[in-house]
């Protein structure tokens, strides 16, 4: 695995992380033995109870140094080290598109509708409840979306095989099952996720791309607990 840049800009903080910062210190203060477990629900849970109008402080903090990595990134020259670079596999435009899973073809239904119902909404908040949705169901409520991804294994299935009797030479490898009632899709790292993420209709808000967004979660998860 290469190594991180230690030159490379940092990237912006969340609101949230914002509120953690401060609000940390003050706990440390006010109650110096808390565990470090209960210090991040406890800040976890105040976070949640906020307003909006409690948080625009934070949301502008946020702003203002996503501009400012933003800005240090367009002068940043990252190394030329081919050592330091990952090897990408080779992508075939031309192989079928990989069949989705009953919770991707739930995803692709409902997300719209969490959006106009909830604009106001941040970009996690939709994961999170199409998550707690689907584990809700069991049984023959799924059965709509198990069937669309029994029939889209199928049609996979049978576009490979026609695949490969014209690349006789290629091997494929087949994706990774994941439990589908994992209740996220923000780190599977599937390429169809990606899909199903770049086809839903936005919201007038700005929404980061998905990209970015899972470096941004994975990012907050790793220094919240550091800050």
């Amino acid at each position: 695995m290469p190594k991180k840049d230690p030159n490379r800009p940092k990237r912006g903080l969340t609101a949230f992380m914002f509120y953690s910062q401060g609000r940390r210190k003050q706990l440390k203060l006010s109650a110096p033995t808390l565990a470090f477990g209960d210090v991040a629900k406890l800040i976890g849970g105040e976070w949640k109870k906020l307003q909006e109008h409690q948080k625009i402080q934070y949301h502008i903090q946020s702003a203002k140094d996503k501009e400012r990595f933003n800005v240090e990134m367009q002068s940043y020259i990252p190394p030329t080290d081919d050592k330091s670079r990952k090897k990408k596999r080779k992508f075939d435009k031309n192989a079928p598109k990989r069949s989705k899973s009953a919770y991707l073809f739930f995803v692709a239904e409902r997300r719209p509708n969490l959006v106009s119902e909830n604009p106001s909404w941040n970009f996690g908040d939709y994961g999170k409840h199409l998550g707690v949705e689907w584990r809700s169901m069991v049984g023959d409520k799924r059965a709509k979306w198990d069937k669309m991804a029994s029939n889209d294994k199928l049609r996979y299935q049978a576009a490979m095989a026609k695949y490969k009797e014209h690349q006789p030479n290629v091997t494929t490898v087949d994706k990774v099952s994941l439990p589908e009632d994992s209740g996220h899709f923000q780190d599977s790292g599937c390429a169809e996720e990606t899909d199903v993420m770049l086809s839903m209709p936005q919201h007038s808000m700005s929404i980061p791309a998905l990209s970015d967004v899972k470096k941004e979660e994975s990012s907050e998860k790793s220094r919240s607990f550091i800050l």
